[in-house]
């Protein structure tokens, strides 16, 4: 009988200590890959959101929960908001470096704990709470994501097993709105950490609530009534919570796609853009063989990924882009597909099958959801994805390789249901303890008839299939590595990642094997009675074992004292790095680089610009990452790039317009740039020149992190100095007015313009030029920050104040304290009108907060809702037993 009051139930003390023993074995399996954390120097890999990124100054909260400007790139540019969510809340309390130590394992922890909470709320074993939470933990999709710099794919999920555990505390407890409430409110804190991720949970959440409702209800209109009725609470609580993430998202991420009257190559590079992540149909097999395919880019022995995720349409024919890229795998365990399939196989069952009507509706729907997210996936490879794709705004999601997030949370949710069937056995056939584990597996399999003797011969079915794929890819052994050799890699390790992949399955057929022992002895009941927890103790480890032993090869650690150890040239350019820009390339994406010395090249653009830089908050003109470049950007840029090797003035426009005062490169390329950049002024030469030579303490380098820079007046490397290049801030007393955006480009970009002179503005100015005064005054900086620049002009004549930063229209600008309008300069630079004498400007962004209020008013509520559901009392239901449903066997208790 269900508790009538809210005083602890008599269970509550075994409850905690089921949750204990589950939050052991989390943190356990968590200390084998992240003890290194604990290490004062050790700082955990991260791809997405390095150390470096993490210490810039534009993403610092508490202030960049009010706007973020990402001035350490190119010109600059909007960067949204951080929303108010658990990732924020971690940054702002363990500060840069703790965030960066110890951020993976807590959204690991709490995706496991979130897990914990919904399976408890199912009411099903202890033991399988405890063994689902660590599947869900350890899945490789989030465990990998993770271990790749995206935690958020783990929070993003918790949060939506927290949803779905306030879902079914609703079924159960008195004011059930309350918790629909809060399960929306996780809804909400899902899109808040994931984005377009999280928005594609709460489809799922959606379709679980009104399924489950409608189906516990009795399937009657009234019942759609109420499940359709529980939806809506859910959606208008996750609207409150992600009112600030979609007010950024759709303005920024959805509406830039929806362009009108498209050409067909639009349409088609919009098609490959967004599919280009798309899971190829062979690669499914990575959910039971983790490495297979390989891991990283960079897994060593053999263990480099070598499908085709990532690869660039049409690279077979034009080779131009990525081959192939991996950041994640999809390893579910063998374990847990086996249980999962069994989950499947019994809800497809007659209805004289073990399992509840209701119980059979959601496995169906899990089903269903699991191969649908299966198709999508595969993208561009298979035919579902373009009828996706052609649901209006649908075009704006990226990489269909997402959806398999979607399909391992239906597998897990699927497992869960499973490994209750099979607990439930050992639970009720408390007789079979009496017998030894053989003898009882002798038993059962004496008396299996029908369903339970068929899935053993499809089992061993199985395995047989499995050795034989294994031979048959053997044999292969010579086209596979042709394959390899004709898409990209060596002889020597195409050979070796062969041999990695075949140990692959080989390990795989060896946790099948163990993974259908453990389950044929759980299916006979084996572990039955006093059993129980040593079949529990069973499978945990081997779960643990076999997840552990596929994710370690995401985990990597390095010193960050000595990765992000300074040099000569970063000190340089770390002094009042707001007054230049510096440059590795011609062009900031995709541009050539002024060397010809591959190992200098690799260290320029992916230590220094990726990490150094950010970390001491240089800013550099190259592009690390825009994968949806604004129209006005692709336009300037489009317009300044050179015409071909022979004729790069466009690109010292470019440098000149921006403020790239310094380039780096090799020595010997000094002549191309005074001859073929700037054959006018040959306005480049050397600053500084430098070597690149180990660390200290480091004999034989085996890494770009542990390279450095020293002053050596006959080194093979240089900083060049562009004297050509304007300053950040200056004032101009001469302007010309150009409303037309195209002649604007054609002007700025032509080699008679002197920008030095003369600025266009996009609009009237309300001064008037002063004729044949050319003294441009003075500015000066009273301060600095990515948000708010002050400066102190000192006009001779009525000027423009241009400051070579990218304009927005979210920057205001005040003159002597009051605001003036901020003018749009050389296309795409700020400035503003001054008269003559001295004034202070002041340069500030504020944005449009997007909901970000609505969103903290989320926040609270939830906070106060978790602090009151854990008093609200179950409520009295009478007993009652269905007559088609009375012979079965009751559930387990659960508490």
């Amino acid at each position: 009988m269900a508790q009538t009051s809210s005083s602890p139930p008599p269970q509550a003390g075994l409850a905690r200590r089921n949750f204990g023993i589950a939050l052991i074995v989390l943190l356990g399996a968590l200390l084998l890959f992240f003890a290194p954390s604990f290490n004062p120097n050790k700082v955990l890999f991260a791809n997405d959101g390095p150390l470096g990124a993490a210490m810039a100054k534009n993403i610092q909260p508490p202030q960049s929960m009010f706007g973020v400007w990402l001035d350490l790139n190119w010109i600059g540019a909007a960067g949204g908001t951080y929303v108010p969510c658990f990732t924020f809340f971690l940054f702002w309390g363990l500060g840069p470096l703790y965030f960066s130590k110890f951020y993976g394992p807590i959204c690991l922890l709490f995706l496991g704990i979130s897990a914990w909470l919904f399976f408890r709320q199912k009411r099903w074993h202890p033991a399988v709470c405890a063994i689902g939470a660590l599947a869900a933990m350890l899945n490789m999709n989030g465990f990998s994501n993770v271990a790749w710099g995206l935690g958020t794919r783990a929070t993003s999920l918790g949060c939506v097993f927290l949803a779905l555990a306030a879902f079914e505390a609703s079924k159960k407890h008195k004011w059930p709105g309350v918790y629909l409430v809060l399960g929306g409110l996780a809804v909400g804190m899902s899109v808040a950490e994931g984005a377009d991720n999280g928005a594609l949970y709460s489809i799922f959440v959606a379709a679980y609530v009104f399924i489950s409702s409608w189906q516990e209800s009795g399937r009657t209109v009234t019942a759609a009534a109420r499940g359709a009725g529980a939806v809506t609470v859910v959606a208008v609580f996750a609207g409150m919570l992600a009112a600030q993430s979609i007010g950024y998202l759709v303005p920024t991420a959805v509406k830039p796609l929806a362009r009108g009257n498209p050409t067909e190559e639009d349409k088609q590079q919009a098609w490959d853009f967004a599919t280009q992540w798309s899971l190829p149909k062979k690669e499914i097999i990575r959910v039971l063989i983790p490495g297979m395919f390989g891991y990283r880019l960079d897994t060593p022995n053999g263990g480099a990924y070598w499908g085709t995720v990532g690869r660039q349409p049409g690279w077979e024919q034009h080779h131009q882009g990525f081959v192939r890229h991996s950041g994640a795998g999809e390893y579910a365990g063998v374990f847990v597909v086996l249980v999962a399939a069994w989950a499947v196989a019994q809800g497809l069952r007659a209805k004289d099958g073990p399992s509840s009507p209701s119980d059979r509706t959601m496995v169906r729907f899990l089903s269903a959801t699991a191969l649908v997210c299966t198709l999508l996936a595969f993208g561009r490879h298979g035919f579902l994805y373009r009828v996706f794709y052609a649901v209006p705004y649908m075009s704006s999601i990226r990489n269909p390789i997402k959806f398999m997030q979607t399909f391992q949370l239906a597998l897990l949710i699927l497992f869960g249901y499973g490994m209750q069937s099979l607990i439930q056995r050992c639970v009720t056939e408390t007789a079979s303890a009496r017998n030894s584990l053989i003898g009882q597996l002798k038993l059962w399999w004496s008396k299996a008839v029908g369903f339970e003797r068929k899935w053993v011969y499809g089992t061993v079915g199985f395995v047989a299939l499995s050795l034989l794929g294994w031979m048959i890819y053997s044999s292969s052994s010579r086209e596979l590595t042709n394959y390899l050799v004709e898409n990209g890699f060596e002889a020597p390790e195409a050979r070796q990642i062969l041999d990695f992949s075949k140990g692959e399955i080989g390990l795989y057929l060896l946790f099948l094997t163990a993974s259908i022992a453990i389950f044929l002895l759980i299916q006979s009941g084996a572990f039955g009675g006093a059993r129980l927890k040593w079949g529990a103790i069973v499978v945990a480890l081997l779960l643990a074992i076999d997840l552990s032993r596929a994710n370690a090869p995401w985990v990597r650690y390095y010193d960050y004292k000595l990765k992000y150890a300074s040099n000569p040239i970063v000190d340089f350019l770390a002094r009042a790095p707001y007054e230049h820009r510096v440059s590795g390339r011609l062009m900031p994406m995709a541009g050539g680089y002024l060397a010809n010395d591959r190992n200098f090249v690799n260290l320029l653009s992916s230590e220094w610009m990726q990490h150094l830089f950010l970390y001491y908050n240089i800013q550099a003109l190259d592009i690390n990452q825009m994968p949806r470049m604004p129209e006005n950007d692709k336009a300037f840029l489009g317009k300044l790039q050179p015409p071909s090797d022979s004729d790069l003035t466009p690109a010292g426009r470019l440098w000149q317009l921006t403020n790239a005062r310094y380039i780096l490169g090799m020595k010997t390329f000094l002549p191309i740039l005074n001859e073929r950049v700037d054959p006018t002024n040959h306005g480049f030469r050397v600053h500084t020149s430098f070597e690149i030579v180990p660390k200290p303490g480091v004999a034989e380098p085996r890494s770009y992190e542990e390279l450095t820079a020293v002053e050596k007046p006959d080194g093979r490397y240089a900083l060049f100095e562009n004297t050509q290049a304007l300053p950040r801030a200056v004032l101009i007393p001469k302007w010309q007015v150009s409303t037309n955006d195209e002649a604007t480009l054609n002007e700025i970009a032509n080699p008679a313009f002197d920008p030095k002179q003369t600025v266009v503005v996009a609009e009237n100015v309300p001064l008037t030029q002063t004729a044949g005064i050319n003294a441009p005054g003075t500015v000066e900086y009273v301060s600095y920050s990515p948000k708010e620049i002050k400066l102190k002009a000192k006009a001779e004549a009525p000027s423009i104040l241009l400051l070579n930063d990218k304009y927005d229209s979210e920057w205001h600008v005040y003159v002597d304290g009051k605001q003036e309008k901020l003018l749009r300069c050389n296309y795409i630079m700020r400035g503003i009108a001054v008269g003559p004498g001295n004034h202070s400007v002041d340069f500030r962004y504020e944005p449009a907060l997007h909901g970000l209020f609505t969103t903290l008013g989320g926040v609270a509520l939830a906070l106060v809702l978790c602090c009151v559901v854990p008093f609200i009392p179950e409520r009295i239901e009478p007993q009652r037993t269905k007559p088609q449903e009375a012979q079965k066997p009751a559930r387990a208790r659960v508490v």
